[in-house]
Order: structure tokens, then C-alpha cells, then sequence
């Protein structure tokens, strides 16, 4: 069953599937030991039922088990850095690289960014931050701090929303010009029209965009860009 309209992925049932899980794990514990309780996993010379009862139970339960097993080592083998065990999600960014395209980005200089962010930024304004390929380290500010920004995972609205896929074609080609641009007075427009309050510049931001372009943000104060975070190559800008 999916909703009207649901694109051909069938988007309804990824986004309810964990939760029937959920309800369908609580359920069959239940199950399990009423089947118990019941008797059906007895087995006795005329107690074929059970025996089938048993062989089926046992099947479905190695199945089961096959994917934690099998997967959990190669998910493991894929983590940037083996940092034991904890409930810290982001305990992995103190020491890890990411490495794509000849360019390397030290995770912990984004960390303290991010935090920065979190702990000084009031509401939710809308920041900008370099777009990338997907499946890399870009739109990493706007997912680590909730902030809105002027373009997220765009694939996802070209394929949810195709109709207005021209306007994310739109929005990823102004912010590259953004960072691009050596002209201040462009620089300026971008923000005022996407209403952006902070600006990022990170590694990432340095290694695929022009110099000239991310040296202009320091030249912009006069004109209300002032920088209010700078720690190794992070820079954050607040537009007033």
C-alpha cells in the first residue's frame, strides 16, 4: 500500500517500514512464547505439527540472523576509524580524513564548526554551504546542526518533485557562482535573495572552489559579512 503519488521507489514504505518493525519485533516476542505456552514446539511420535512447527521456527531464525552477522563485519570494515565502542555519533570526526577526488578533509576542523554553530546560532536562519557530488561529505553543516540551507540532497527533490527540478538546477548553479565569483556585488545579490544568514567555508569549500572567489568573503565587512568563526581552514560568516 502507498500513498498517492508515491514515486516509483515506493518512498511510503521507506519511510513506515522501520516503525512496522518495530511493532511487528514486539508482536512476534509475544507470539513466540504463546506458540510456547501452547505447546506447538513440542515434539513427540504424534506430534508431527510441532516437529514442523520447530524446523520452521529454526529456518526463520538462521535467516534472521544471517544479515547481523554477515553485514555487521563489512559495515565495521568501512568506518574511517575503529574508536571502540560509545554512543557519541560524532566521535569518529576527531580523527578521521575523508578522502575523494585528491581532496582530503580533515573532519575535526567541520566538528568545530558545527558546534559553533550549535551553541551561538538563535532560531533557524539559512545558511550556504558548497554543494558537491552526493554520497560525499557535502550538505554535512546544514544535517549535523538542523539549520535549513539553500540546497540539501537536491537528487531527492528532482525526483520526488521533477516539475520543479529546474529550480534545483537553478539553486545548485547560483551557489556555485556564489562561491565562485570574485564580484562582492554578486556575492551580495545570492544572499539577499535566498535570505542567508551564515556563510561556510571549509576545506571542502577551498579545495573545489577558486581561491579568488573564497577571498572575497574576508573583503565584504563593510558590507555587512562580517566573519564571527575562524579556526584552521574554517571560516563562518554572519550576514547582517
Amino acid at each position: 500500500v502507498t500513498v498517492k503519488n508515491d514515486i516509483g521507489r515506493q518512498n511510503t514504505i521507506f519511510k513506515f517500514y522501520i516503525q512496522a518493525w518495530w511493532l511487528f519485533a514486539i508482536a512476534s516476542a509475544f507470539a513466540t512464547w504463546r506458540l510456547w505456552e501452547l505447546g506447538c514446539f513440542s515434539i513427540g511420535r504424534k506430534r508431527i505439527f510441532g516437529a514442523v512447527w520447530v524446523v520452521a521456527f529454526v529456518i526463520l531464525a538462521v535467516g534472521c540472523l544471517v544479515y547481523p552477522v554477515m553485514a555487521t563485519r563489512v559495515k565495521m570494515a568501512e568506518r574511517f576509524e575503529h574508536i571502540g565502542m560509545g554512543i557519541d555519533g560524532e566521535a569518529y570526526m576527531d580523527q578521521a580524513v575523508y578522502q575523494r577526488k585528491s581532496v582530503d578533509t580533515e573532519l575535526a576542523d567541520d566538528k568545530a564548526g558545527i558546534h559553533w554553530l550549535r551553541n551561538n546560532v538563535v532560531g533557524s536562519p539559512t545558511i550556504v554551504e558548497g554543494v558537491w557530488d552526493l554520497y560525499t561529505w557535502t550538505q554535512r553543516i546544514s544535517i549535523y546542526t538542523g539549520l535549513p540551507t539553500v540546497l540539501g540532497w537536491d537528487w531527492h527533490q528532482t525526483q520526488q518533485r521533477f516539475e520543479y527540478s529546474w529550480h534545483i538546477v537553478q539553486r545548485r548553479r547560483d551557489i556555485n557562482v556564489f562561491y565562485t565569483t570574485e564580484d562582492s556585488s554578486d556575492a551580495l545579490d545570492f544572499l539577499d535573495r535566498y535570505g542567508v544568514k551564515y556563510v561556510y567555508v571549509g576545506q571542502m569549500e577551498q579545495d573545489i572552489y577558486p581561491e579568488l572567489g573564497i577571498a572575497k568573503f574576508d573583503d565584504m565587512e563593510s558590507l555587512g559579512l562580517v566573519r564571527v568563526f575562524s579556526q584552521g581552514p574554517v571560516s563562518i560568516y554572519r550576514y547582517n
